[in-house]
């Protein structure tokens, strides 16, 4: 997000990420026991940096094993005073594989874009998850009084359960930014006063909201939840884009849905890897653990998943995903869908939206259920085409439910999120035979492991039967729930 260009800081974020800090701080977790005892100036060479103890939260009455630490600014470094602080709390500072403070892509090296937490390796004896979230309490109110100058309160980012808790537990009583997190799409709030343009303006800033946030997510979190959300948001702005099409067509949102579908495809790969990695072959594993191959297999495509989590952050910073986002943020803000020649769609962005909402949904309707005919025969392709069909109207559905009584809306919608659901699963029963049986991932070789592809191939297959004749018997059911746009 440091990179994103001014357009795309216009637009209200109920979770805005933040940009850039006032002062780094550090709650450092050594590496030894002999580490706990040291002072900070002697260990700090672990996180790369160098660094003054400021608190120490092994003191009484309620000791953990926590310190705040500032850290030194490098030399050349220039931090802007007036940005609010962003504190994060990760049990890995210092020793973790992926964001390490010695390592080239940790959150500190980069600095100082944001502040650091984290923590000893040994519990002060007795200590309670109470005990440490009052001290991490304790410590953001200290980093508080630190900004107090600074633009807005600061962010908390969480690696851990303690920094979950904490940050939860701040940003209840609005002493901080709520924590960074995976965002989910938002409830838009679509009123029945409302012309075209405006509805189509409230949920394309949704969009938008969730993609730019979950950007910002996926580089800095390692929850697998970031990439899935990120990618939802681009389908949904895609949705989008397709029910407002008789208003909005332009050349700019042709591109922007072409650049939404690029971006998609680059991070379904990430969504993947985890959800087979870290979903399917885990719970193998934790249902078989006499299965050791189960466990290595989930271990190397864990690795390869890491991987490519790697190559996705590059990608988020790079010319073209950053130009996306800008372009996107300067879309919805600056009426980027107006095309002066088109004297006539002035008239169309004026309608009510509620007299155009039952006519859009009626033609996603339309379209499922034309790819659900003959539905018992048809094919891996033709299954995967009601998929997509099904989760455009889910999405259309969600937009427009404001505009109608939810006691009408409420059964059609849930039946339809059961349906998505499990064509969800038949998907990744997809997935899982496409990477696992029609490639040879590399580090997938040895007689256990080749085992274990063979044991989640056909359990996911299992699965897969049992999915479809719930498929049927739920497509049933949404058919016969009279459209409640009708």
């Amino acid at each position: 997000m440091a990179n994103l260009p001014t357009p795309a800081n216009s637009w209200p974020m109920r979770r805005k990420p933040i940009i850039a800090p006032r002062c780094p701080l550090d709650l450092m977790r050594q590496g030894s026991k002999q580490a706990a005892t040291q002072d900070v100036e002697a260990v700090s060479h672990l996180l790369g940096f160098e660094a003054n103890l400021i608190c120490d939260g092994r003191s009484p009455p309620r000791p953990v094993n926590y310190l705040l630490a500032g850290i030194r600014r490098p030399e050349g470094v220039v931090i802007d005073p007036m940005k609010r602080s962003l504190v994060v709390v990760d049990a890995r500072a210092g020793h973790g594989s992926e964001i390490a403070g010695f390592q080239p892509d940790s959150p500190i090296s980069v600095i100082l874009e944001e502040d650091l937490v984290g923590f000893l390796p040994d519990p002060v004896p007795g200590q309670t998850m109470e005990d440490v979230t009052i001290a991490e309490a304790a410590f953001c109110e200290h980093v508080i009084a630190l900004n107090a100058d600074g633009e807005g309160k600061p962010g908390v980012i969480d690696n851990c359960q303690a920094g979950s808790e904490c940050g939860s537990l701040l940003a209840e009583q609005e002493r901080i930014e709520p924590p960074l997190a995976p965002q989910n799409a938002g409830k838009i709030a679509l009123a029945s006063d409302q012309i075209v343009e405006q509805a189509a303006r409230d949920i394309l800033r949704d969009c938008l909201d969730q993609i730019a946030t979950n950007f910002f997510v996926v580089r800095k979190l390692d929850d697998i939840e970031g990439p899935h959300q990120l990618r939802v948001g681009l389908r949904r702005l895609r949705t989008a884009f397709l029910v407002y099409k008789s208003a909005l067509d332009s050349t700019e949102m042709a591109r922007l849905s072409g650049e939404a579908k690029w971006l998609g495809q680059e991070v379904g790969r990430l969504r993947d890897l985890d959800v087979v990695a870290h979903v399917i072959v885990m719970r193998e594993a934790t249902l078989h653990p006499d299965e050791p191959g189960l466990s290595a297999l989930a271990e190397v495509l864990a690795k390869q998943a890491a991987e490519r989590r790697d190559q996705i952050r590059t990608l988020l910073i790079g010319t073209r995903a950053q130009a996306f986002l800008s372009d996107l943020a300067q879309f919805v803000e600056m009426r980027g869908w107006l095309v002066p020649a088109d004297l006539a769609q002035t008239g169309r962005l004026a309608v009510p939206v509620v007299d155009l909402a039952p006519r859009l949904l009626n033609k996603r309707w339309k379209k499922v259920s034309k790819a659900a005919r003959g539905l018992e025969t048809l094919t891996a392709d033709q299954r995967h085409t009601l998929r997509k069909e099904l989760k455009t109207l889910r999405y259309a559905v969600e937009f427009f439910a404001p505009l109608f009584p939810a006691k009408r809306v409420d059964p059609f919608l849930k039946a339809l999120k059961t349906l998505t659901t499990v064509f969800g699963d038949l998907n990744d029963s997809a997935t899982v035979r496409a990477m696992l049986a029609d490639t040879e991932p590399a580090g997938l070789g040895g007689w256990t492991t080749q085992r274990a592809v063979g044991w989640v191939i056909g359990a996911s297959q299992a699965r897969a039967a049992f999915a479809w004749s719930r498929a049927q018997a739920l497509w049933r059911c949404l058919d016969g729930i009279r459209p409640f746009w009708k």
